[in-house]
């Protein structure tokens, strides 16, 4: 019901969720997004199963060097459980300025190069102290 009308607003047409897991284990979702409508051909469908499965190995993989209880150095590094961040990078593609998986990149890579923790960029765009200009492609922090 929120979702909807600011998707179709950026351009998403038809979404496709495919369960990452590995056995009844489940470990996330890899979501695509579409700008044609319409239900994915059996390869298309199949070939996001497939890849949702290669994601589930290599999540895997990379767990298995850890030591018991912790997650691994790589996971952890790109892990992004801070859920503020998700709702700027949802913020920044409901304004119109890109689908969502580009604003999180919009917002680490403003983050790395200011060397701000993105979870306090984050929060500044929350705040709207922070936006980022489509028109000039350059941040803009408000002034108290």
């Amino acid at each position: 019901m929120f979702y909807t009308p600011p998707a179709i607003a950026i351009g998403a047409r038809a979404v496709f969720g495919f369960p990452v897991r590995i056995g009844v284990v489940r470990l996330g979702a890899l979501s695509l997004y579409r700008e044609s409508r319409g239900a994915l051909t059996y390869e298309q469908a199949s070939n996001g199963y497939l890849m949702a499965s290669v994601i589930g190995r290599a999540i895997l993989a990379m767990q298995a060097g850890a030591s018991g209880g912790a997650l691994a150095a790589e996971l952890e590094r790109e892990a992004t459980f801070d859920f503020a961040i998700h709702q700027a990078a949802g913020m920044l593609a409901v304004q119109g300025l890109t689908d969502v998986g580009d604003a999180l990149v919009l917002l680490r890579t403003h983050a790395f190069a200011t060397n701000t923790p993105i979870s306090t960029l984050a929060t500044r765009v929350i705040a709207r102290e922070t936006s980022f200009s489509r028109e000039n492609g350059t941040w803009l922090e408000e002034t108290g």
